[in-house]
């Protein structure tokens, strides 16, 4: 991946996240916030949305430093919207912070500590 479609891929997440977001906004409205309500780990998922928006925005923007400072590069990426139909198009997003099911051998990668 490039870096640019690292930015991508980071944008089309955050806008996932945001309506995630919304979503328990909007089902938090039409409860009532007492014990049979809303529930603690309702909450919990609310915060760990907006946990994952904010480490997404700092990705984004560390992304950017990179390109501008490091790679000396002052091109604008083009940000895709999530509302476009992403089955049609041949491209896979990868999900930040997500672990694969798949057991991976890691004992020859050098300089891994965890073996």
């Amino acid at each position: 991946m490039t870096i640019d479609e690292l930015i991508q891929n980071f944008h089309l997440q955050k806008e996932a996240v945001q309506e995630l977001i919304k979503k328990y906004d909007k089902d938090f409205s039409n409860k009532k916030l007492n014990p049979y309500g809303v529930t603690t780990i309702e909450f919990q998922q609310r915060s760990d949305a907006f946990a994952q928006q904010s480490r997404l925005e700092g990705a984004i923007d560390a992304l950017y430093i990179v390109k501008r400072d490091i790679m000396g590069e002052e091109g604008d990426v083009p940000i895709p919207s999530a509302a476009l139909d992403i089955a049609e198009q041949d491209m896979e997003m990868e999900i930040v912070g997500q672990t694969s099911n798949a057991e991976t051998l890691d004992d020859d990668i050098p300089g891994d500590p965890s073996y």
